[in-house]
């Protein structure tokens, strides 16, 4: 990790989530005379979740690469909140950017409640969507996620399990270039994590005219100021809710045309790009 970094030789590094390698930026970029942007990936980096089940060298990481970032950046108000209140730093937000180009703004959608993301049994929680599909016999899923690096045998456990499910589609890994095109066609995205930084899916399924129910994560709120789907907060809301953005045409378009909107206002690829300039040139000044 070390050789790569110097190989780079980067007048400024980039690193996004917090663990071991934050700290081991921040001692290299000491040493080295370089600067580096911290970026922050999950709410659970900064408001001191992953710093409880971590190990004391993670901490201690966690910590000095906080303090010496040249920069912050943030997904959203409540992270840069946070951030202030545990760390004492400031941040700038600038949301995940996608690509409008990727997307397909078109309005008719096949009656299909899709899920995507690793298959992580902690965190992603799939075998809720399970559930899910099979306490609602007569609406149609599909289920798209490869496994996580340390847990095979959870992914295969979750496919052989879905496989007895007749009204639900288990697709394993797609490709990110391809992943789009199962976007197109769903009419509801469905989120069972239990906690995220803001996730790229949402991004997609409102990029695509789709509303989105989350069981947990909303950020900021979004989902519910901007009426961009629901945010469940139990389990069995989040089923009511399906059940009525998918008998309800109507209202799934104007949420789905809420999401579009506001992904072109916020999250357009283009306007954080040169968000990310603005930071660039004050660090190097």
């Amino acid at each position: 990790y070390w050789k790569a970094l110097n190989r780079a030789n980067a007048d400024i590094y980039y690193i996004r989530c917090a663990g071991r390698d934050l700290g081991l930026i921040a001692l290299f970029c000491l040493l080295k005379g370089k600067k580096f942007v911290f970026s922050i990936a999950h709410d659970t980096d900064v408001d001191g979740t992953y710093a409880i089940c971590s190990t004391l060298c993670e901490k201690i990481s966690i910590k000095i690469g906080i303090k010496r970032a040249n920069c912050i950046v943030a997904q959203s108000e409540y992270q840069q909140k946070i951030l202030k209140v545990n760390y004492k730093r400031e941040s700038y937000i600038i949301r995940n950017g996608l690509p409008l180009d990727d997307f397909n703004a078109i309005m008719d959608k096949l009656p299909i409640v899709l899920w995507v993301g690793t298959v992580n049994r902690e965190w992603k929680q799939p075998i809720l969507f399970l559930k899910l599909a099979e306490e609602l016999p007569e609406l149609r899923f599909q289920m798209v996620g490869g496994a996580s690096s340390d847990n095979e045998e959870y992914f295969r456990y979750i496919k052989h399990s879905a496989l007895k499910l007749k009204n639900l589609d288990f697709c394993g890994f797609i490709p990110y270039k391809s992943i789009n095109n199962f976007f197109c066609s769903a009419s509801l995205l469905v989120n069972t994590s239990k906690f995220e930084g803001f996730p790229n899916t949402f991004i997609q399924a409102w990029g695509n005219n789709i509303p989105v129910v989350s069981l947990n994560v909303d950020p900021d709120e979004i989902i519910c100021k901007n009426q961009l789907g629901f945010h469940s907060k139990t389990f069995d809301q989040m089923k009511k809710d399906v059940k009525i953005l998918m008998r309800d045409s109507q209202l799934r378009k104007e949420m789905g045309k809420n999401g579009r909107d506001y992904v072109e206002k916020e999250h357009d690829l283009n306007k954080m790009t040169q968000k990310y300039i603005e930071i660039i040139k004050k660090i190097c000044q």
